[in-house]
């Protein structure tokens, strides 16, 4: 990604999550890149297709961060309880992110796939899929699997915005690696 499309993407960011993506201008969206109008077109020609690219950043930042370090010598139990970990340390040094995907999931032009966001694609793994296969229930495709861990981190990462001091608490987040890894075994 090029030096401006990633200046106009994280001021486009900030401008959303102050003023609402629909009431969020070009103007001032451009004005906070410090580039011109006619260029954040050429960039992106309309207004959704800034927005769809700004959830691509974001997403692209949380997958980096969350399937970071991941050993896949590790057990299944281990790597989901990373993941669990990462996916509440990511929005705590990136706030504005998380913001900005509670708003671009809200909108219309929420893109389905959004429960991709987090260690979703961890699943697809060649290596994870074979350790995890013995754990995984009968009649529970990793699809499902993929979305019910995708609504309790990104609920518990919400959650991690109002009430942050909850998450500086390594018992309650060890708790919730735990829940999730419950839920996802069958354990």
């Amino acid at each position: 990604m090029n030096e401006t499309v990633e200046k106009i993407i994280t001021s486009s960011i900030k401008i959303f999550n102050l003023d609402g993506i629909t009431k969020a201008s070009i103007s001032s969206i451009a004005k906070a890149a410090g580039i011109s109008k006619g260029t954040l077109y050429y960039y992106f020609p309309a207004k959704e297709d800034l927005v769809n690219e700004c959830f691509n950043y974001v997403k692209s930042n949380a997958l980096d961060y969350t399937t970071s370090n991941i050993d896949f010598t590790q057990t299944p139990e281990q790597i989901i309880k990373h993941l669990v970990r990462s996916s509440f340390q990511w929005p705590m040094e990136r706030p504005g992110e998380l913001e900005y995907l509670d708003l671009y999931i809200h909108m219309h032009f929420y893109d389905k796939n959004v429960f991709e966001l987090f260690p979703f694609g961890i699943l697809e793994n060649d290596l994870f899929k074979e350790k995890f296969l013995e754990y995984k229930r009968e009649k529970m495709p990793n699809e499902v699997i993929n979305h019910l861990i995708g609504v309790v981190i990104t609920t518990l990462s919400k959650y991690l915005i109002l009430y942050p001091d909850y998450f500086q608490n390594e018992a309650f987040v060890e708790s919730a690696a735990e829940m999730v890894w419950s839920m996802v075994s069958g354990k």
